[in-house]
């Protein structure tokens, strides 16, 4: 079995170039690759919605918040909406059959004032209770002279604590389907990989394989979750030893790997790695 590997520090420049740190990748462009990178996406914009619903009413109620808690409420509505928008960047969207129409009416219902708020005023300019504009004639106080003229512009937010709670579960229930539908694409991804063959020219290469503390991490990140997820512990020590060669005068990685000899009930290399720990530890103190 393959592993689930989260933050590789994947980098990408003003033209879109993609470039690797520490380990090598490659570049997977099959159909459940894709739907995985497009579920991730849809998942970051449900976050990030979700994020700012709450944000508006962590603001005091001053007047000098209300551009801030206005631009958080348009950003919110359009992030929210590109989940369930077709466009040439992404292959998939939320259906709202699969995605919203299972959900209470309520939950349905702010959904639709969502989808509403996008399209009727911050997205286009429609008629709509959000915003009202008037121009009037100014008369004397007998209204026999015109004086001039006035006008009047009022902005609201529609948008109140009870309301972004509400938002905020929408988003919430929303997500909770997304990552059980990326968990479904990323188990199949991980069957792919297991008959994939390798093609050089889609390999992206590391740019900072001397940062050696780094390499570290990735390698103990690697090692635990073999041990966790795969029970293998093998393949667990194995990368715990490239560890212990990048670094040997760290003790903590002897100490780490021979919790995992204790786990395949090799005395022998446990004893010479705790040995080694408590050396390396008394050199230190």
């Amino acid at each position: 079995m393959l592993l689930d590997i989260p933050n590789l520090g994947v980098n990408m420049d003003e033209a879109g170039n993609l470039s690797s740190e520490y380990l090598p990748l490659l570049k997977l462009e099959s159909y459940i690759a894709k739907q995985l990178k497009e579920l991730k996406q849809i998942k970051m914009d449900l976050e990030l919605s979700k994020s700012m619903f709450i944000n508006m009413y962590r603001l005091a109620d001053e007047e000098m918040n209300y551009i801030l808690k206005h631009s958080l409420w348009f950003t919110a509505c359009v992030t929210y909406n590109r989940c369930f928008s077709s466009g040439n960047g992404r292959g998939i969207t939320l259906n709202e059959r699969k995605y919203i129409n299972h959900l209470d009416q309520r939950l349905i219902d702010a959904h639709k004032e969502v989808k509403s708020q996008r399209n009727q005023y911050i997205a286009h300019a429609d008629i709509n209770n959000y915003e009202r504009a008037e121009v009037f004639g100014v008369l004397d106080f007998d209204s026999s002279t015109i004086l001039g003229h006035s006008n009047f512009f009022t902005r609201t937010i529609v948008v109140n604590k009870e309301k972004s709670d509400l938002y905020v579960e929408l988003v919430t229930r929303v997500m909770k389907r997304v990552i059980e539908e990326e968990k479904e694409k990323s188990d199949l991804l991980l069957k792919e990989l297991e008959t994939i063959k390798l093609d050089e020219s889609n390999i992206i290469k590391p740019t900072n394989v001397a940062n050696k503390e780094v390499m570290i991490q990735y390698y103990n990140l690697l090692a635990m979750k073999c041990c966790t997820e795969l029970q293998d512990f093998h393949k667990g020590i194995d990368y715990l030893t490239k560890s212990i060669e990048l670094m040997p005068e760290l003790w903590q990685l002897y100490s780490n790997r021979a919790q995992i000899f204790e786990k395949i009930g090799d005395r022998k290399r446990q004893a010479e790695d705790i040995k080694r720990a408590n050396e390396l530890q008394g050199n230190k103190n």
